[in-house]
């Protein structure tokens, strides 16, 4: 007797347990999302970055060899649409430079990172290509620097930051607790009314079923729902 109440103490009810899954499934929607939008995003970030800075270099071969004239427009287009700071050098003097005073752009000339040396190593040397990761001493952010010999004479270097400094991050941030909080109350809600009409008719039933116990078999078992295999064992109950 002791083991048939304790047994009935750890069940719930239908609805109850309907009501927590839905709620254990729109939680975990939210994990997800909060483990990729604020643990992942860093390396994500990072990733996208790598890879715009890459397809920028070939854009920016492909461009000058074209129209030489064309690269300075396109510099600037990089920097103003993707955030990616630029230079160019020639005969080893710097001829052109987008404003490195942007947020995560890098100190051309700033002597707390090697990369001032890096780049009259490379002018120097008979690379075609410099790639270089470094710390920006100025926002203490990751960045990658990039440099590619066009011609004999000209040399482009771009920079860009493979953290993500920029406020958007922020707000995105920002805006998915408020996310957050909306789904966690628009989800309460809906769950609640999806337990009760699954729950209720069959709660219906039960009642029912237990005045049939007492062998009164006048009982009608229908009840009103739209759930296929509800009504098909109300009918089954009435035969």
């Amino acid at each position: 007797m002791v083991s048939g109440t304790s047994s009935l103490k750890n069940k719930h009810s239908l609805r109850n347990r309907i009501f927590v899954y839905l709620i254990c499934f729109s939680l975990l929607i939210l994990i997800f999302l909060w483990l990729f939008q604020v643990l992942f995003l860093k390396y994500y970030y990072e990733s996208f970055k790598t890879s715009e800075l890459s397809s920028a270099l070939s854009t920016i071969k492909v461009s000058y060899k074209y129209d030489k004239d064309s690269i300075y427009t396109l510099l600037e287009n990089f920097s103003y649409d993707k955030g990616i700071c630029s230079e160019i050098v020639t005969n080893n003097i710097m001829t052109y430079s987008t404003n490195p005073l942007n947020k995560g752009c890098l100190d051309y000339y700033d002597n707390k990172t090697n990369v001032l040396i890096e780049k009259t190593k490379f002018l120097k040397s008979d690379s075609k290509e410099l790639r270089l990761r470094i710390v920006n001493s100025k926002q203490t952010n990751k960045t990658l620097v990039y440099g590619l010999k066009l011609d004999d004479n000209t040399t482009v270097f771009v920079n860009t930051s493979i953290d993500p400094i920029d406020s958007t991050v922020t707000i995105l941030q920002n805006q998915l607790g408020m996310v957050t909080i909306i789904i966690i109350v628009l989800s309460s809600v809906l769950a609640y009314f999806i337990a009760n009409k699954l729950s209720n008719p069959i709660t219906k039933m039960t009642s029912l079923s237990k005045e049939l116990s007492k062998s009164d078999f006048t009982i009608d078992f229908n009840v009103d729902t739209d759930i296929v295999e509800i009504e098909d064992l109300a009918n089954s109950l009435n035969h």
